[in-house]
């Protein structure tokens, strides 16, 4: 019968040195089979009623073992949040962040939060140029550090009656080679072209001018949209803000714009229109014909260090989890993309 000094080592070796893993359910093999021979060693053929220090023992293991079983749900489901074992490393971290992700990094956030209360995390607005004090940035142009794929859209006012335009259409237009709708399209509203842009720094506008327009966009002509200008004349406006932009396009008949597709969909009065004969859905962006997109990317202003809380929010934001989020709110993770 193993004695029982040498039946608690058995029961430490079978809790000592177990690390939490990653996810629950992938617990150490070698801590059944330590602890099953400890359980061996206790058999005995004998009948007979344990003498009353064995009971005394007996009674100890059985506390061991129920405290071994709180310690080990408690380690291997921090948060609760559906079996996800995160690292978390204490500290704080400063994260620039462009207005169009704010409300998914928001969320991601407070999940992550929810696993790791002590981290504090201070979220700076982001133009196009971060700021110094930021210790890591979102861009939404890559190319390191992608963590998914955001689908803009161009949108114009219902009442234009256009659904799809070229890529050199767009681009035309934005040269201001034409002032009215039926001049771009050969059968369009003979309606005066108003395009809506945003006010730089803004990282929507780097996206288009990038994807679309192959050049930096026109300066704004009208702060009001359309008041005073000849007729003859298009108009271009800026906003400071995609839902601001998009309620302007939805006032104004023959306006055009581009704000990410979040900000477009189940708006009144607006529609997104197909960019060389393609719409920006699941198929296209997959297959990667659909021109207009970021590239929402993660980049740390230095090389993250094992173990610092940079390092545990970088993997924590390619995880399945934080995954489940950006689909939600309509981004691609590069995980669902070829080539993201």
């Amino acid at each position: 019968m193993t004695p029982p000094e040498s039946f608690g080592a058995a029961v430490l070796q079978a809790l000592g040195g177990h690390r939490r893993p990653r996810r629950i359910g992938a617990v150490d093999p070698s801590f059944g089979s330590h602890l099953g021979q400890a359980l061996a060693g206790r058999r005995s053929t004998s009948v007979a009623v344990p003498p009353p220090r064995h009971r005394m023992w007996a009674a100890i293991l059985t506390g061991l073992l129920v405290c071994a079983g709180v310690f080990t749900v408690t380690a291997l489901n921090p948060g609760d949040d559906d079996g996800y074992a995160v690292p978390c490393a204490d500290g704080s971290i400063r994260v620039s962040v462009p207005q169009t992700f704010q409300p998914t990094f928001t969320a991601l956030i407070s999940r992550y939060k929810g696993l790791c209360p002590s981290l504090d995390i201070t979220t700076l607005t982001a133009g196009a140029t971060p700021g110094p004090e930021a210790d890591a940035s979102f861009n939404l142009d890559g190319p390191s550090g992608v963590l998914a794929v955001v689908p803009y859209v161009m949108v114009v006012n219902t009442a234009t009656e256009i659904d799809s335009l070229t890529l050199a259409q767009i681009r035309s237009v934005y040269q201001q080679e034409a002032a009215n709708w039926a001049q771009v399209t050969g059968n369009g509203p003979d309606t005066r072209v108003t395009l809506v842009g945003r006010r730089s720094p803004s990282l929507d506008r780097t996206v288009f001018e990038r994807s679309v327009l192959g050049a930096p966009a026109p300066a704004e002509g009208s702060a009001d949209c359309a008041v005073g200008l000849p007729e003859a004349e298009p108009v271009l406006c800026h906003r400071n803000s995609p839902d601001e932009l998009v309620d302007v396009v939805a006032d104004i008949p023959g306006s055009m714009g581009y704000a990410p597709l979040t900000a477009v969909d189940g708006k009144p009065g607006v529609q997104a229109i197909k960019i060389d004969g393609f719409a920006a859905d699941d198929v296209s962006i997959r297959a990667g014909n659909y021109p207009f997109v970021g590239r929402l990317a993660f980049s740390p202003r230095d090389e993250p260090v094992d173990g610092t809380p940079l390092a545990d929010l970088y993997e924590y934001l390619r995880s399945d989890q934080a995954a489940d989020i950006l689909r939600r709110d309509g981004f691609f993770p590069c995980a669902d993309i070829p080539n993201c």
